[in-house]
Protein backbone atom coordinates (compact mmCIF):
# COMPACT_ATOMS: atom_id res chain seq x y z
CA UNK A 1 0.00 0.00 0.00
CA UNK A 2 1.05 3.62 -0.81
CA UNK A 3 0.63 6.60 1.36
CA UNK A 4 0.63 10.26 -0.05
CA UNK A 5 3.17 12.99 1.31
CA UNK A 6 0.63 13.35 4.31
CA UNK A 7 0.57 9.83 5.76
CA UNK A 8 3.67 8.40 4.88
CA UNK A 9 5.00 8.32 8.09
CA UNK A 10 3.30 7.29 11.27
CA UNK A 11 4.93 10.62 13.43
CA UNK A 12 3.51 13.31 10.51
CA UNK A 13 0.09 11.65 10.05
CA UNK A 14 -0.18 11.86 14.55
CA UNK A 15 1.21 15.41 13.97
CA UNK A 16 -1.27 16.30 11.05
CA UNK A 17 -4.56 14.72 13.14
CA UNK A 18 -3.75 17.17 15.85
CA UNK A 19 -5.71 19.75 13.80
CA UNK A 20 -6.67 23.36 15.41
CA UNK A 21 -10.39 22.41 15.65
CA UNK A 22 -9.21 19.33 17.54
CA UNK A 23 -7.04 21.29 19.80
CA UNK A 24 -10.07 23.53 20.62
CA UNK A 25 -12.78 20.87 21.01
CA UNK A 26 -9.84 19.62 24.08
CA UNK A 27 -9.38 22.87 25.63
CA UNK A 28 -13.28 23.75 25.09
CA UNK A 29 -14.15 20.53 26.63
CA UNK A 30 -12.22 21.05 29.58
CA UNK A 31 -13.27 24.66 29.93
CA UNK A 32 -16.65 23.45 29.59
CA UNK A 33 -16.70 21.74 33.00
CA UNK A 34 -18.79 22.91 35.59
CA UNK A 35 -17.30 24.22 39.11
CA UNK A 36 -18.61 21.62 40.61
CA UNK A 37 -17.06 19.02 38.21
CA UNK A 38 -13.50 20.81 38.66
CA UNK A 39 -14.23 20.83 42.66
CA UNK A 40 -15.67 17.27 42.42
CA UNK A 41 -12.13 16.39 40.57
CA UNK A 42 -10.02 18.20 42.95
CA UNK A 43 -11.60 16.94 46.06
CA UNK A 44 -11.26 13.22 44.50
CA UNK A 45 -7.92 14.05 43.76
CA UNK A 46 -7.11 15.66 47.29
CA UNK A 47 -9.14 12.70 49.31
CA UNK A 48 -7.47 9.69 47.07
CA UNK A 49 -7.09 6.61 49.18
CA UNK A 50 -5.53 3.86 47.89
CA UNK A 51 -8.46 2.12 46.72
CA UNK A 52 -8.97 5.55 44.49
CA UNK A 53 -5.47 4.94 43.64
CA UNK A 54 -5.59 1.64 42.45
CA UNK A 55 -8.76 2.33 40.47
CA UNK A 56 -7.42 4.91 38.82
CA UNK A 57 -4.31 2.42 38.17
CA UNK A 58 -6.67 -0.25 36.61
CA UNK A 59 -8.53 2.75 34.80
CA UNK A 60 -5.26 3.44 33.14
CA UNK A 61 -4.26 -0.04 32.13
CA UNK A 62 -7.56 -0.73 31.04
CA UNK A 63 -7.01 1.92 28.45
CA UNK A 64 -7.69 1.03 24.70
CA UNK A 65 -4.80 -0.98 22.56
CA UNK A 66 -5.13 1.94 19.96
CA UNK A 67 -4.81 4.40 22.45
CA UNK A 68 -1.91 2.73 24.18
CA UNK A 69 -0.19 2.04 21.08
CA UNK A 70 -0.41 5.15 19.47
CA UNK A 71 0.89 6.91 22.93
CA UNK A 72 4.09 4.51 22.56
CA UNK A 73 5.02 5.42 19.35
CA UNK A 74 5.14 9.15 20.19
CA UNK A 75 6.47 8.26 23.10
CA UNK A 76 9.66 6.39 21.78
CA UNK A 77 10.32 8.75 19.10
CA UNK A 78 10.63 11.61 21.34
CA UNK A 79 13.75 13.02 23.03
CA UNK A 80 14.14 11.86 26.96
CA UNK A 81 13.01 15.48 28.13
CA UNK A 82 10.00 15.05 26.29
CA UNK A 83 9.30 11.25 27.21
CA UNK A 84 8.88 12.35 30.27
CA UNK A 85 7.09 14.90 29.70
CA UNK A 86 4.38 12.96 28.20
CA UNK A 87 4.27 9.75 29.80
CA UNK A 88 4.01 12.46 33.20
CA UNK A 89 1.38 14.22 31.55
CA UNK A 90 -0.46 10.91 30.38
CA UNK A 91 -0.31 9.69 33.57
CA UNK A 92 -1.32 12.33 35.45
CA UNK A 93 -4.32 13.31 33.86
CA UNK A 94 -7.58 12.68 35.99
CA UNK A 95 -10.71 10.67 35.18
CA UNK A 96 -12.36 13.93 34.01
CA UNK A 97 -9.69 14.76 31.42
CA UNK A 98 -9.30 11.75 30.48
CA UNK A 99 -13.03 11.19 29.54
CA UNK A 100 -12.47 14.69 27.65
CA UNK A 101 -8.99 13.79 25.53
CA UNK A 102 -10.98 10.29 24.54
CA UNK A 103 -14.38 12.07 23.26
CA UNK A 104 -11.79 14.60 21.35
CA UNK A 105 -9.93 10.90 20.30
CA UNK A 106 -13.62 9.80 18.70
CA UNK A 107 -14.37 13.32 17.16
CA UNK A 108 -11.63 13.06 14.87
CA UNK A 109 -12.56 12.93 11.17
CA UNK A 110 -13.28 9.30 10.05
CA UNK A 111 -10.98 9.86 7.30
CA UNK A 112 -8.17 10.74 9.76
CA UNK A 113 -8.64 7.67 12.17
CA UNK A 114 -8.85 5.83 8.79
CA UNK A 115 -5.72 6.94 7.59
CA UNK A 116 -3.71 6.23 10.96
CA UNK A 117 -5.40 2.70 11.18
CA UNK A 118 -3.79 2.04 7.60
CA UNK A 119 -0.80 3.35 8.69
CA UNK A 120 -0.96 1.06 11.60
CA UNK A 121 -1.96 -1.85 10.09
CA UNK A 122 0.98 -1.47 7.63
CA UNK A 123 3.87 -1.49 9.99
CA UNK A 124 6.45 -4.07 9.60
CA UNK A 125 6.88 -7.20 11.95
CA UNK A 126 10.29 -5.82 12.33
CA UNK A 127 9.01 -2.48 13.60
CA UNK A 128 6.12 -4.04 15.63
CA UNK A 129 9.36 -6.07 17.97
CA UNK A 130 11.49 -3.13 17.80
CA UNK A 131 8.31 -0.95 19.59
CA UNK A 132 7.63 -3.91 22.26
CA UNK A 133 11.05 -4.34 23.24
CA UNK A 134 11.15 -1.17 24.16
CA UNK A 135 8.10 -0.98 26.10
CA UNK A 136 9.21 -4.12 27.32
CA UNK A 137 12.63 -2.61 28.84
CA UNK A 138 11.00 -0.11 30.67
CA UNK A 139 13.18 -0.02 34.18
CA UNK A 140 11.63 -0.13 37.41
CA UNK A 141 12.75 3.43 37.91
CA UNK A 142 10.74 4.67 34.85
CA UNK A 143 7.75 3.00 36.41
CA UNK A 144 8.45 4.17 39.93
CA UNK A 145 8.42 7.88 38.35
CA UNK A 146 5.46 7.82 36.34
CA UNK A 147 3.45 6.50 39.71
CA UNK A 148 4.99 9.50 41.66
CA UNK A 149 3.72 11.67 38.70
CA UNK A 150 0.38 9.94 39.07
CA UNK A 151 -0.05 10.83 42.58
CA UNK A 152 1.51 14.16 43.00
CA UNK A 153 -0.98 15.43 39.89
CA UNK A 154 -2.11 19.03 40.93
CA UNK A 155 -4.38 21.75 39.59
CA UNK A 156 -1.55 22.44 36.48
CA UNK A 157 -2.03 19.45 34.59
CA UNK A 158 -3.94 21.42 32.29
CA UNK A 159 -0.61 23.19 31.79
CA UNK A 160 1.62 20.21 31.81
CA UNK A 161 -0.33 18.63 29.02
CA UNK A 162 -0.40 21.80 26.78
CA UNK A 163 3.36 22.17 27.22
CA UNK A 164 4.09 18.47 26.32
CA UNK A 165 1.62 18.50 23.10
CA UNK A 166 3.78 21.19 22.31
CA UNK A 167 6.81 19.67 23.06
CA UNK A 168 6.21 17.32 20.90
CA UNK A 169 5.60 19.65 17.54
CA UNK A 170 9.52 19.82 16.76
CA UNK A 171 9.90 16.11 16.99
CA UNK A 172 7.35 14.87 14.69
CA UNK A 173 9.51 15.45 11.34
CA UNK A 174 12.35 13.15 12.67
CA UNK A 175 10.18 10.47 13.50
CA UNK A 176 10.49 8.06 10.76
CA UNK A 177 9.34 4.77 12.40
CA UNK A 178 5.66 3.69 11.41
CA UNK A 179 3.10 3.01 14.31
CA UNK A 180 4.13 -0.29 16.06
CA UNK A 181 2.27 -3.24 17.08
CA UNK A 182 3.48 -6.03 19.45
CA UNK A 183 4.02 -8.99 18.15
CA UNK A 184 1.77 -11.97 19.42
CA UNK A 185 4.68 -14.47 18.92
CA UNK A 186 7.13 -13.12 20.87
CA UNK A 187 7.41 -10.00 22.92
CA UNK A 188 11.51 -9.66 22.89
CA UNK A 189 13.45 -8.19 19.92
CA UNK A 190 15.15 -11.13 18.50
CA UNK A 191 17.92 -11.15 15.73
CA UNK A 192 17.98 -14.30 14.14
CA UNK A 193 21.69 -14.80 12.24
CA UNK A 194 22.56 -17.80 9.88
CA UNK A 195 24.41 -20.72 11.93
CA UNK A 196 28.08 -21.62 10.44
CA UNK A 197 27.99 -25.22 9.90
CA UNK A 198 30.59 -26.92 12.10
CA UNK A 199 31.30 -29.49 9.79
CA UNK A 200 32.69 -27.13 6.89
CA UNK A 201 36.36 -25.95 7.70
CA UNK A 202 36.64 -22.11 6.64
CA UNK A 203 39.54 -20.31 6.41
CA UNK A 204 40.07 -16.72 7.91
CA UNK A 205 40.55 -14.00 5.16
CA UNK A 206 42.81 -12.27 7.32
CA UNK A 207 46.59 -13.85 6.66
CA UNK A 208 47.61 -14.08 10.34
CA UNK A 209 51.27 -11.66 10.94
CA UNK A 210 54.27 -13.47 11.83
CA UNK A 211 56.43 -11.01 12.19
CA UNK A 212 57.36 -10.05 8.88
CA UNK A 213 56.71 -6.58 6.78
CA UNK A 214 55.20 -6.70 3.82
CA UNK A 215 58.60 -6.65 1.90
CA UNK A 216 59.99 -8.90 3.59
CA UNK A 217 56.88 -11.70 3.32
CA UNK A 218 57.61 -11.10 -0.53
CA UNK A 219 61.26 -11.46 -0.78
CA UNK A 220 60.56 -14.95 1.06
CA UNK A 221 58.15 -15.69 -1.24
CA UNK A 222 60.37 -14.88 -4.08
CA UNK A 223 63.14 -16.87 -2.30
CA UNK A 224 60.70 -19.99 -2.41
CA UNK A 225 60.33 -19.92 -6.08
CA UNK A 226 63.71 -19.44 -6.49
CA UNK A 227 63.92 -22.92 -4.41
CA UNK A 228 61.42 -24.56 -5.92
CA UNK A 229 62.87 -23.97 -9.20
CA UNK A 230 66.66 -23.95 -9.09
CA UNK A 231 67.15 -25.53 -5.37
CA UNK A 232 69.65 -24.19 -3.11
CA UNK A 233 71.93 -21.17 -5.09
CA UNK A 234 75.62 -20.40 -3.56
CA UNK A 235 75.95 -17.30 -1.36
CA UNK A 236 78.47 -15.21 -2.96
CA UNK A 237 79.85 -14.95 0.40
CA UNK A 238 80.61 -18.39 0.55
CA UNK A 239 81.48 -18.57 -3.37
CA UNK A 240 84.50 -15.88 -2.19
CA UNK A 241 86.25 -18.17 0.40
CA UNK A 242 86.98 -20.67 -1.94
CA UNK A 243 89.76 -19.69 -3.22
CA UNK A 244 91.25 -19.43 0.32
CA UNK A 245 90.39 -23.27 0.99
CA UNK A 246 93.42 -25.77 1.82
CA UNK A 247 92.16 -29.11 0.81
CA UNK A 248 93.06 -31.95 1.79
CA UNK A 249 95.16 -34.21 -0.60
CA UNK A 250 94.90 -37.82 -0.25
CA UNK A 251 96.41 -40.86 -2.31
CA UNK A 252 92.66 -42.30 -3.35
CA UNK A 253 91.72 -43.73 -6.80
CA UNK A 254 87.96 -43.55 -6.99
CA UNK A 255 87.36 -46.02 -9.45
CA UNK A 256 88.83 -48.58 -7.56
CA UNK A 257 86.00 -48.00 -4.82
CA UNK A 258 83.39 -50.76 -4.25
CA UNK A 259 80.46 -49.53 -6.35
CA UNK A 260 78.34 -52.00 -8.19
CA UNK A 261 78.52 -52.39 -11.96
CA UNK A 262 75.15 -50.60 -12.18
CA UNK A 263 76.07 -47.69 -9.81
CA UNK A 264 73.29 -47.72 -7.81
CA UNK A 265 75.02 -49.38 -5.06
CA UNK A 266 78.19 -50.45 -3.45
CA UNK A 267 79.51 -54.40 -3.49
CA UNK A 268 78.71 -55.55 -0.11
CA UNK A 269 82.17 -55.73 1.36
CA UNK A 270 83.34 -57.13 4.98
CA UNK A 271 84.08 -54.55 7.35
CA UNK A 272 86.24 -54.19 10.08
CA UNK A 273 85.93 -55.94 13.10
CA UNK A 274 82.60 -54.54 14.56
CA UNK A 275 83.52 -53.09 17.68
CA UNK A 276 83.13 -49.70 19.33
CA UNK A 277 87.06 -48.46 18.84
CA UNK A 278 88.93 -45.83 21.35
CA UNK A 279 90.58 -42.76 19.52
CA UNK A 280 93.31 -44.25 21.86
CA UNK A 281 93.14 -48.02 19.66
CA UNK A 282 92.84 -45.71 16.12
CA UNK A 283 96.30 -44.11 17.38
CA UNK A 284 97.63 -47.68 17.32
CA UNK A 285 96.49 -48.97 14.11
CA UNK A 286 98.41 -46.18 12.55
CA UNK A 287 95.82 -43.51 12.21
CA UNK A 288 96.16 -40.38 11.37
CA UNK A 289 94.13 -37.98 13.47
CA UNK A 290 93.04 -34.30 11.40
CA UNK A 291 91.98 -31.75 13.71
CA UNK A 292 89.54 -29.78 12.48
CA UNK A 293 87.51 -26.42 14.06
CA UNK A 294 84.11 -27.27 13.29
CA UNK A 295 83.40 -23.87 11.07
CA UNK A 296 86.63 -23.58 8.40
CA UNK A 297 85.48 -25.88 5.74
CA UNK A 298 88.19 -28.69 4.36
CA UNK A 299 88.09 -30.32 1.01
CA UNK A 300 89.21 -33.70 0.37
CA UNK A 301 90.50 -34.50 -2.93
CA UNK A 302 91.50 -37.81 -4.66
CA UNK A 303 94.38 -38.37 -6.83
CA UNK A 304 92.56 -36.65 -9.42
CA UNK A 305 91.61 -33.61 -7.66
CA UNK A 306 88.19 -34.32 -7.23
CA UNK A 307 86.65 -33.48 -4.21
CA UNK A 308 85.05 -36.77 -2.53
CA UNK A 309 84.55 -35.43 0.80
CA UNK A 310 84.17 -31.82 2.42
CA UNK A 311 84.00 -30.63 6.05
CA UNK A 312 81.47 -28.64 5.79
CA UNK A 313 81.37 -27.20 9.43
CA UNK A 314 78.30 -24.78 10.45
CA UNK A 315 77.36 -21.34 9.99
CA UNK A 316 78.90 -18.41 11.69
CA UNK A 317 75.38 -17.69 13.46
CA UNK A 318 74.29 -17.60 17.19
CA UNK A 319 70.78 -18.77 16.25
CA UNK A 320 72.27 -22.03 14.38
CA UNK A 321 74.34 -22.90 17.74
CA UNK A 322 70.38 -22.50 19.55
CA UNK A 323 68.97 -24.73 16.89
CA UNK A 324 71.89 -27.88 17.00
CA UNK A 325 71.25 -27.84 20.75
CA UNK A 326 67.74 -27.58 20.69
CA UNK A 327 67.96 -30.89 18.04
CA UNK A 328 70.13 -32.53 20.23
CA UNK A 329 67.40 -31.88 23.24
CA UNK A 330 64.71 -33.43 20.91
CA UNK A 331 66.78 -36.75 19.84
CA UNK A 332 67.89 -37.62 23.92
CA UNK A 333 64.74 -37.14 24.90
CA UNK A 334 63.36 -39.40 21.96
CA UNK A 335 65.80 -41.81 22.75
CA UNK A 336 65.14 -41.79 26.99
CA UNK A 337 61.24 -41.68 26.67
CA UNK A 338 60.47 -43.94 23.64
CA UNK A 339 60.01 -47.53 24.19
CA UNK A 340 62.15 -49.37 21.80
CA UNK A 341 62.14 -52.97 20.14
CA UNK A 342 65.05 -54.74 18.81
CA UNK A 343 63.83 -53.72 14.89
CA UNK A 344 64.79 -50.03 16.42
CA UNK A 345 68.63 -51.08 16.45
CA UNK A 346 70.84 -51.64 13.86
CA UNK A 347 73.60 -54.23 14.97
CA UNK A 348 75.66 -53.40 11.56
CA UNK A 349 75.70 -49.57 12.42
CA UNK A 350 75.69 -49.64 16.45
CA UNK A 351 73.79 -50.24 19.86
CA UNK A 352 71.74 -47.25 19.93
CA UNK A 353 68.24 -46.68 18.35
CA UNK A 354 67.30 -45.22 15.37
CA UNK A 355 64.60 -43.93 13.39
CA UNK A 356 64.47 -44.31 9.59
CA UNK A 357 62.35 -42.12 7.71
CA UNK A 358 61.85 -40.74 4.19
CA UNK A 359 61.14 -42.20 0.82
CA UNK A 360 62.73 -45.72 -0.54
CA UNK A 361 63.36 -48.10 -3.27
CA UNK A 362 65.65 -51.29 -3.34
CA UNK A 363 65.49 -54.64 -2.98
CA UNK A 364 62.00 -56.47 -1.88
CA UNK A 365 60.01 -53.01 -2.88
CA UNK A 366 57.98 -52.54 -6.10
CA UNK A 367 58.55 -49.12 -6.12
CA UNK A 368 59.33 -46.24 -4.15
CA UNK A 369 57.46 -46.21 -1.00
CA UNK A 370 57.50 -44.04 2.14
CA UNK A 371 59.32 -45.86 5.46
CA UNK A 372 56.51 -47.53 7.52
CA UNK A 373 56.66 -45.49 10.95
CA UNK A 374 57.11 -48.06 14.23
CA UNK A 375 56.40 -44.67 16.05
CA UNK A 376 54.47 -41.84 14.36
CA UNK A 377 54.09 -39.42 17.19
CA UNK A 378 58.46 -38.65 18.04
CA UNK A 379 58.80 -39.13 14.20
CA UNK A 380 56.55 -36.32 13.72
CA UNK A 381 57.88 -34.09 16.42
CA UNK A 382 61.21 -34.56 15.16
CA UNK A 383 60.31 -33.43 11.73
CA UNK A 384 58.16 -30.47 12.71
CA UNK A 385 60.82 -28.97 14.75
CA UNK A 386 62.35 -25.59 13.22
CA UNK A 387 65.66 -26.59 14.52
CA UNK A 388 65.91 -29.66 12.68
CA UNK A 389 64.54 -28.25 9.46
CA UNK A 390 67.07 -25.41 9.53
CA UNK A 391 70.12 -28.34 10.13
CA UNK A 392 68.32 -30.07 6.72
CA UNK A 393 68.84 -27.21 4.69
CA UNK A 394 71.95 -26.55 5.62
CA UNK A 395 73.43 -29.39 4.99
CA UNK A 396 71.63 -29.31 1.95
CA UNK A 397 72.97 -25.96 0.86
CA UNK A 398 76.49 -27.28 1.39
CA UNK A 399 75.91 -30.41 -0.38
CA UNK A 400 75.40 -27.53 -3.52
CA UNK A 401 77.69 -26.13 -3.03
CA UNK A 402 80.51 -28.45 -2.58
CA UNK A 403 79.21 -30.72 -5.36
CA UNK A 404 76.77 -28.98 -7.24
CA UNK A 405 76.53 -31.30 -10.28
CA UNK A 406 75.80 -34.54 -8.29
CA UNK A 407 73.46 -32.06 -6.55
CA UNK A 408 71.83 -30.80 -10.01
CA UNK A 409 71.20 -34.80 -10.81
CA UNK A 410 69.56 -35.26 -7.29
CA UNK A 411 67.21 -32.78 -7.76
CA UNK A 412 66.51 -33.90 -11.52
CA UNK A 413 65.76 -37.37 -10.11
CA UNK A 414 63.71 -36.38 -7.11
CA UNK A 415 61.43 -33.72 -8.60
CA UNK A 416 60.50 -36.48 -11.33
CA UNK A 417 60.07 -39.27 -8.55
CA UNK A 418 57.68 -36.70 -6.34
CA UNK A 419 56.06 -35.88 -9.46
CA UNK A 420 55.26 -39.30 -10.83
CA UNK A 421 53.68 -40.41 -7.32
CA UNK A 422 51.84 -37.74 -5.10
CA UNK A 423 51.54 -40.26 -2.08
CA UNK A 424 55.24 -39.91 -1.41
CA UNK A 425 55.86 -37.16 1.71
CA UNK A 426 59.18 -34.87 0.85
CA UNK A 427 60.61 -34.96 4.86
CA UNK A 428 61.87 -31.27 4.76
CA UNK A 429 61.16 -27.80 3.17
CA UNK A 430 64.38 -27.14 2.05
CA UNK A 431 66.51 -29.99 1.48
CA UNK A 432 67.28 -32.39 -1.75
CA UNK A 433 67.67 -35.36 0.81
CA UNK A 434 64.69 -38.10 0.18
CA UNK A 435 65.48 -40.00 3.62
CA UNK A 436 66.97 -39.61 6.83
CA UNK A 437 67.99 -41.17 10.22
CA UNK A 438 67.75 -39.86 13.69
CA UNK A 439 70.14 -41.88 15.57
CA UNK A 440 68.25 -41.21 19.11
CA UNK A 441 69.89 -41.33 22.68
CA UNK A 442 72.89 -39.94 24.23
CA UNK A 443 75.76 -42.25 23.41
CA UNK A 444 75.55 -42.55 19.53
CA UNK A 445 79.17 -43.91 18.21
CA UNK A 446 78.54 -45.76 15.34
CA UNK A 447 81.05 -49.18 14.45
CA UNK A 448 82.60 -49.88 10.75
CA UNK A 449 80.34 -50.04 8.38
CA UNK A 450 79.12 -49.15 4.43
CA UNK A 451 75.84 -47.99 3.56
CA UNK A 452 75.83 -50.06 0.38
CA UNK A 453 71.62 -48.98 -0.47
CA UNK A 454 73.07 -45.12 -0.98
CA UNK A 455 73.75 -44.05 -3.95
CA UNK A 456 77.59 -44.58 -4.58
CA UNK A 457 78.32 -41.49 -6.16
CA UNK A 458 76.25 -39.15 -3.77
CA UNK A 459 77.04 -37.91 -1.02
CA UNK A 460 75.68 -38.44 2.86
CA UNK A 461 75.16 -35.92 5.26
CA UNK A 462 76.50 -36.65 8.55
CA UNK A 463 75.67 -33.74 11.48
CA UNK A 464 77.05 -34.06 14.71
CA UNK A 465 75.00 -33.47 18.07
CA UNK A 466 76.01 -33.63 21.81
CA UNK A 467 78.16 -32.66 24.37
CA UNK A 468 81.42 -34.06 24.60
CA UNK A 469 85.10 -33.42 24.22
CA UNK A 470 85.87 -33.46 20.31
CA UNK A 471 89.40 -33.57 20.92
CA UNK A 472 89.40 -36.64 23.54
CA UNK A 473 86.38 -39.05 21.04
CA UNK A 474 83.47 -39.03 18.54
CA UNK A 475 85.99 -38.67 16.00
CA UNK A 476 84.88 -39.05 12.07
CA UNK A 477 87.40 -42.25 11.02
CA UNK A 478 87.61 -43.08 7.41
CA UNK A 479 88.85 -46.31 7.41
CA UNK A 480 90.03 -47.19 4.02
CA UNK A 481 91.97 -43.47 3.93
CA UNK A 482 93.37 -44.40 7.71
CA UNK A 483 91.91 -40.88 8.95
CA UNK A 484 89.99 -39.78 11.87
CA UNK A 485 88.82 -36.50 11.83
CA UNK A 486 87.94 -34.33 15.14
CA UNK A 487 83.87 -34.06 14.82
CA UNK A 488 82.92 -31.69 17.07
CA UNK A 489 78.92 -31.12 17.97
CA UNK A 490 76.92 -29.06 15.37
CA UNK A 491 79.37 -29.42 12.43
CA UNK A 492 78.69 -31.47 9.14
CA UNK A 493 80.79 -33.77 7.07
CA UNK A 494 79.76 -34.68 3.22
CA UNK A 495 81.27 -37.99 2.11
CA UNK A 496 80.76 -40.95 -0.03
CA UNK A 497 78.71 -43.20 2.48
CA UNK A 498 77.96 -46.06 0.31
CA UNK A 499 81.80 -46.76 -0.86
CA UNK A 500 84.02 -45.65 1.86
CA UNK A 501 83.69 -47.23 5.15
CA UNK A 502 83.46 -45.35 8.25
CA UNK A 503 82.85 -45.23 12.00
CA UNK A 504 83.32 -43.08 15.03
CA UNK A 505 85.42 -43.18 18.04
CA UNK A 506 84.13 -43.50 21.61
CA UNK A 507 83.54 -40.97 23.91
CA UNK A 508 84.47 -40.39 27.31
CA UNK A 509 81.92 -41.97 30.53
CA UNK A 510 79.33 -39.49 31.34
CA UNK A 511 79.54 -37.58 28.02
CA UNK A 512 76.61 -37.62 25.63
CA UNK A 513 76.41 -37.50 21.91
CA UNK A 514 73.80 -37.96 18.91
CA UNK A 515 73.67 -38.06 15.26
CA UNK A 516 71.64 -37.48 12.33
CA UNK A 517 72.05 -38.07 8.90
CA UNK A 518 70.14 -37.44 5.22
CA UNK A 519 70.80 -40.01 2.29
CA UNK A 520 69.59 -41.01 -1.07
CA UNK A 521 68.74 -44.83 -1.58
CA UNK A 522 70.63 -45.92 -5.43
CA UNK A 523 67.71 -47.52 -6.13
CA UNK A 524 65.61 -44.45 -6.46
CA UNK A 525 67.78 -43.37 -9.51
CA UNK A 526 67.47 -46.81 -11.19
CA UNK A 527 63.41 -46.33 -11.09
CA UNK A 528 63.97 -43.37 -12.92
CA UNK A 529 66.15 -44.65 -15.25
CA UNK A 530 63.79 -47.79 -16.03
CA UNK A 531 60.93 -45.35 -17.04
CA UNK A 532 59.25 -45.77 -13.35
CA UNK A 533 59.11 -49.64 -13.07
CA UNK A 534 61.15 -52.51 -11.63
CA UNK A 535 63.74 -54.26 -14.09
CA UNK A 536 62.28 -57.80 -14.78
CA UNK A 537 58.83 -54.86 -15.85
CA UNK A 538 61.35 -53.25 -18.19
CA UNK A 539 62.40 -56.76 -19.81
CA UNK A 540 59.22 -57.79 -20.25
CA UNK A 541 57.13 -54.12 -21.35
CA UNK A 542 60.30 -52.17 -23.19
CA UNK A 543 63.14 -54.72 -24.52
CA UNK A 544 64.63 -51.85 -26.65
CA UNK A 545 64.87 -49.68 -23.45
CA UNK A 546 66.22 -52.46 -21.35
CA UNK A 547 68.77 -53.58 -23.85
CA UNK A 548 69.67 -49.72 -24.08
CA UNK A 549 70.41 -49.50 -19.88
CA UNK A 550 72.58 -52.58 -19.85
CA UNK A 551 74.82 -50.94 -22.38
CA UNK A 552 74.53 -48.43 -19.88
CA UNK A 553 76.08 -50.26 -17.11
CA UNK A 554 79.45 -50.16 -17.12
CA UNK A 555 80.19 -46.71 -18.15
CA UNK A 556 77.40 -45.61 -15.32
CA UNK A 557 79.70 -45.15 -12.19
CA UNK A 558 82.20 -43.48 -14.29
CA UNK A 559 79.97 -40.90 -15.65
CA UNK A 560 78.89 -40.69 -11.64
CA UNK A 561 82.26 -39.95 -10.76
CA UNK A 562 82.27 -37.45 -13.78
CA UNK A 563 80.01 -35.67 -12.08
CA UNK A 564 82.09 -34.91 -8.97
CA UNK A 565 84.16 -30.83 -8.87
CA UNK A 566 87.38 -30.05 -8.38
CA UNK A 567 88.24 -27.31 -6.39
CA UNK A 568 89.58 -25.44 -9.56
CA UNK A 569 86.17 -26.19 -11.13
CA UNK A 570 84.21 -24.27 -8.23
CA UNK A 571 86.66 -21.47 -7.98
CA UNK A 572 86.37 -20.60 -11.75
CA UNK A 573 82.25 -20.84 -10.91
CA UNK A 574 82.43 -18.75 -8.15
CA UNK A 575 84.34 -16.45 -10.11
CA UNK A 576 81.93 -16.16 -12.80
CA UNK A 577 78.59 -16.17 -10.49
CA UNK A 578 80.54 -13.30 -7.99
CA UNK A 579 81.07 -11.28 -10.90
CA UNK A 580 77.83 -11.50 -11.95
CA UNK A 581 78.59 -13.08 -15.53
CA UNK A 582 76.54 -16.31 -15.02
Amino acid sequence: MQFTNNTSTPTALIHDVSTPSTRESMTSIHDVSTPSTRESTTSAHNASTPSTCESMLSAHNASTLSTRESMLSVYNASTPSTRESTTSAHDVSIPSTRESTTSAHNASTPSTRESMLSVHNASTPSTRESTTSAHDVSIPSTRESTTSAHNASTPSTRESMLSAHDALTPSVDNMLTPPIVPSQSSTKLSLSLPQRDPSVQTASLKRPYNGLSNSHRSRKYQRTLQYNKHGHTPKPSLLSMLPSCQPEALNVKLDTLPATQGAYGAKPTKPHKSHLYSLDAIKALGFRIIPWDRCTPVPFVSEDGRIFMVLAGRPKDPAYERATEEAFDLLREAGHTTVFTHKDYSENRGHYPALNIGVTHGVGTHSPLNRVQRHPKITAKLLQSESIQQMASFASSAFATWSPKVYNHYKLYMDKIFANDSTLVRLFRRSIFPAATFNLGSVVCTIPHFDIKNCPYGWCAIQSLGKFNAKKGGHFVVWGLKVAIEFPAGSTILMLSAVLEHSNTSIEHGEERASFTQYASGGLFRWVDYGYRTEKELKRTNPKLYQEQMELRPTRWKRGLGMLCTLQDLISKAAFEVSGQV
